[in-house]
């Protein structure tokens, strides 16, 4: 009975558990159905964004099942779909799929990538992509916008979908690459850069100025280290900055490049000179030990590698002409004495020291500059006789003084001048000119510290110094060209510009000699004259005169051809209106007698001409003179030039002339500056580059009293005439001043005792000085 009572008790619980659990989704609807129905459409303030899924509806229960009432514990309660859910639960079934314009207007304004306001718009913004967008969503707007790329492979998360369109579709900078870059502007490190001496030397720049660039450029400091076996730039800075400039050098290293080039004599480049010539071209030369006469140019360009093998080629060329040249030695001689005659040198008890020389223009490109001196007697100042007297000694006109030649042995200047070309060469008449200059000694040196101690230190005989030079095969003598003192603050008369190329024969090799390094009288190129021997060369020149043409704004004064040159390549000058007053009317349209106005106002652009081209060839020596009683030297040369027609130039040089005057005239077939040619061949001759200058010349006008003047007439006996020339050297960049003086007739003893005394006047020029002393001469001004 017991058992039967239990089993009666579990089934009415159990049928009462089931009536409750059917009347729950009765009451659900019921509740549902009371509420009132929303909207579908979509509100204009909810946001444009992709489906979202619907929660699964309940399960409704029969209506014809009837529920007993409830409790209020069983009953819950159903919140209703908000507005956004209807809205995306419309869209998903619409089918409707969002667009780029709807991605773009969850874009914000981009604050700056330093601020700390840019990480947090970074991370907002990836939020809110991720709960706007399906990942599908995300993953289409790439494939549109990128197509098939990493980016929108389908094994990506959603989140990276999202980073993927901050930074590839709106080009965001990634959180990381920023947070790195702010470490790398704090960090200090040090890195050190393995270099050769080219790569250092075009790292550096000229007077290192680009390496102080790139040190401001990118913050940091830059320092030499010598490794064993090779240098290294040791740069210290933020790692950023450090980095940036390693990337930066190792491109510029990249960019070199570098070429082997044969010299026109087989000698090295001497190592005074290899700093030198690096520096004016921009470009590193090293000799080749092992291959003299070759040297390696490293550059960073094409142009700079030819200037540099240009100007060695020169250099090299005229060092060799240098030590060929004859240096002799000018001692004035006092009439009382009459012992000159058995020993020259025994009456010149005077004492010579070598004071340092420091000229105002640059000096050539060939000498060393670390120290430059010239042989002078030492003032006397008391007495006042410390320089030579004309008066007295009656200079080079009247043949009192001596020419000392090598071994001590006096010469005749003009003996010596007139077989130094030899007969058969002579192409017509023979031309001798004076050029006033300085005889400079310097020695061979790496070093280029500039020095005032001379390498022979006190005052002693002519003798001596004279013996000490031609024993010391360390030091050089070199004739550089200048004008005296009064010259250079005159007025020039006369002016005009020329452009003019200059080529001399190759120096023949030592060795091809008969003599095979020493000179002597069978070599068919010297003269020997009292064991003292003339090296002459076969020249080949061009001079082009350049005119403006004359209207009504022209100028007196020509201009230099890098002048005219400049003029020709600047763009012309755009014009520009002047805005018109308020109220007043613009008329845009030009009459033509307005037009016709503007273009005779409007001054024509003034292109140079050709007027003259004069091309030439001749055989030329130069014999250098050593005054040190005088404030300046003179270097001699005889020249026998001859004309060459159109038909009998070279056809480098005929070229040459078509391609300037197309430059000059503006055709379009030659728009840049014309160079040259480095050599050249000539009746079975070779010809080296000498000179390729700008130059304006002038004349000017000496009294007797050994003053300029311009207030003289031509034909006035006892002036003197002097050609000036300021010369641009187009190779090199430098100027140098040039004054000379020249005897067409040298057989006539007039003209040559008149070209003699021109040269004493030129020579012993003075200059009115503020000192209680009436008269300085130039080269004392510096005692």
């Amino acid at each position: 009975m017991s058992v039967s009572l239990l089993r009666q008790a579990r089934a009415s619980h159990s049928l009462s558990a089931t009536c409750r659990a059917l009347s729950r989704p009765c009451r659900c609807n019921s509740s549902f159905a009371s509420q009132p129905r929303h909207d579908s459409q979509p509100s204009e303030s909810a946001p444009a964004a992709g489906p979202s899924n619907l929660p699964a509806s309940s399960t409704s229960s029969s209506p014809h099942r009837k529920l007993g009432p409830t409790t209020p514990q069983e009953t819950e309660v159903v919140e209703p779909f908000s507005r956004v859910q209807f809205y995306l639960a419309s869209i998903n079934a619409e089918g409707i799929e969002p667009t780029r314009e709807d991605l773009d207007r969850y874009r914000p304004q981009l604050p700056p990538v330093q601020s700390p306001k840019y990480a947090e718009v970074y991370t907002a913004t990836l939020n809110t992509l991720i709960r706007s967008f399906t990942k599908e969503q995300l993953r289409k707007f790439l494939v549109h916008a990128l197509g098939t790329s990493r980016h929108c492979s389908t094994n990506r998360k959603k989140v990276d979908y999202a980073e993927s369109i901050l930074e590839q579709l709106w080009e965001w900078p990634k959180l990381a690459d920023v947070e790195q870059a702010k470490r790398d502007k704090i960090e200090m490190v040090t890195k050190e850069l393995p270099v050769t001496v080219s790569q250092l030397f075009l790292i550096l720049g000229k007077d290192g100025m680009d390496l102080k660039r790139m040190s401001q450029d990118y913050d940091v400091h830059i320092s030499l280290k010598r490794l064993p076996k090779s240098l290294a730039l040791r740069v210290e800075g933020t790692r950023s900055g450090v980095r940036e400039i390693t990337q930066h050098i190792r491109t510029m290293s990249q960019s070199f490049t570098a070429d082997t080039f044969n010299l026109p004599s087989p000698m090295p480049v001497p190592p005074d000179m290899i700093e030198r010539i690096s520096r004016l071209s921009q470009a590193f030369i090293e000799d080749i030990s092992s291959s003299p006469g070759q040297v390696r140019i490293t550059a960073k360009n094409a142009q700079a590698l030819e200037a540099a093998d240009r100007l060695a080629s020169r250099a090299v060329h005229e060092i060799a002409e240098n030590t060929l040249s004859p240096m002799l030695a000018y001692l004035p001689v006092s009439v009382t004495h009459s012992t000159y005659l058995t020993d020259p040198l025994a009456m010149f008890p005077r004492e010579y020291a070598l004071y340092p020389y420091y000229s105002p223009r640059e000096l050539p490109f060939s000498m060393n500059t670390s120290g430059t001196f010239r042989l002078r007697r030492v003032g006397e100042w008391l007495s006042g006789g410390f320089r030579e007297d004309l008066d007295t000694a009656e200079g080079l006109a009247h043949g009192k003084g001596h020419f000392v030649a090598d071994f001590d042995k006096t010469i005749q200047l003009k003996d010596m001048l007139l077989a130094a070309i030899p007969r058969d060469l002579v192409q017509g008449n023979m031309i001798v000119r004076a050029t006033l200059g300085h005889m400079l000694l310097t020695r061979v040196s790496k070093d280029q510290r500039t020095t005032l101690v001379p390498p022979l230190t006190g005052q002693h005989p002519f003798g001596k110094v004279r013996k000490w030079m031609a024993n010391n095969a360390g030091v050089k003598m070199t004739f550089v060209p200048d004008l005296p003192l009064p010259l250079l603050s005159s007025s020039p008369e006369h002016q005009k510009v020329v452009h003019r190329l200059v080529y001399h024969s190759l120096v023949p090799s030592p060795a091809s000699g008969p003599g095979k390094g020493r000179l002597t009288s069978t070599d068919s190129d010297f003269f020997v004259s009292a064991s003292t021997p003339i090296y002459h060369k076969k020249t080949l020149s061009l001079e082009i005169t350049l005119e403006e043409p004359k209207s009504a704004g022209y100028r007196e004064t020509p201009r230099a051809l890098e002048d005219i040159f400049s003029d020709i390549q600047e763009p012309e000058s755009e014009q520009t209106s002047t805005a018109p007053e308020s109220g007043s009317s613009i008329d845009l349209e030009v009459k033509p007698e307005q037009r016709q106005e503007q273009r005779q106002q409007t001054p024509p652009i003034s292109i140079p001409i050709l007027s003259a081209a004069r091309c030439w060839t001749g055989v030329q020596a130069d014999v250098n003179v050593m005054m040190p009683d005088r404030p300046m030297d003179l270097q001699f040369s005889v020249d026998s030039p001859a004309d060459l027609s159109p038909s009998q130039q070279p056809p480098e040089l005929r070229e040459y002339l078509r391609e300037l005057e197309a430059f000059l005239s503006g055709s379009d077939s030659q728009s840049e500056q014309p160079t040259p040619p480095l050599k050249l061949q000539y009746q079975g001759m070779s010809y080296l580059l000498h000179a390729n200058a700008s130059i304006r010349q002038s004349e000017e006008v000496v009294t007797s009293s050994r003053f300029p003047t311009q207030s003289l007439p031509a034909d006035q006996a006892s002036s003197t005439r002097a050609v000036c020339e300021s010369i641009l050297d187009l190779e090199s960049n430098q100027k140098i001043m040039r004054c000379e003086v020249s005897c067409r007739d040298v057989v006539s003893e007039d003209s040559w005792q008149r070209f003699l005394d021109d040269c004493d006047k030129l020579s012993t020029m003075s200059h009115r000085s503020p000192n209680t002393m009436p008269f300085v001469t130039g080269d004392e001004q510096f005692i």
